[in-house]
């Protein structure tokens, strides 16, 4: 608890919590904190030991661009999405060697910019598939 570099990163985040995503230390996503809840967590956990299983990171702000939702069973809409691109690795290795450290696929998914969790399953979310394109033929 008296590590002065998370304790001053948290003050940061409880004073400016809109450039920062809070992430609990487990998988399967829905569960990242933004805006006041970030807050309002740091204030409860900032003196706990349980302040260890989240991870306090810079909040990414990418561009908008118009796109289609396609979403099952539902009508396709024109609307502003971001996109997030995952790049997947393996690392192999013991105490002393690394054996194997590979990026060996991706991922990209898209979602309205009005929505700050990218879930494919709860349907807030896309795969999408890359297109390459000049900066000039973007517009939003």
């Amino acid at each position: 608890m008296n590590d002065p570099i998370s304790n001053e990163m948290i003050k940061r985040a409880i004073n400016n919590p809109s450039v920062f995503v809070l992430k609990p230390q487990r998988e399967g996503g829905g569960n990242n904190l933004f805006n006041e809840a970030i807050t309002k967590r740091l204030l409860e956990i900032q003196n706990s030991d349980e302040r260890h299983g989240w991870i306090l990171m810079d909040r990414i702000q990418p561009p908008s661009v118009l796109n289609y939702m396609i979403r099952k069973g539902e009508e396709p809409i024109f609307t502003g999405v971001v996109g997030e691109l995952g790049i997947f690795g393996v690392i192999m290795g013991d105490s002393e060697n690394i054996i194997l450290n590979s990026e060996v696929g991706h991922m990209l998914r898209s979602k309205e910019n009005s929505t700050n969790e990218c879930g494919l399953i709860e349907g807030r979310g896309a795969l999408d598939s890359v297109y390459l394109t000049t900066t000039d033929s973007i517009h939003c």
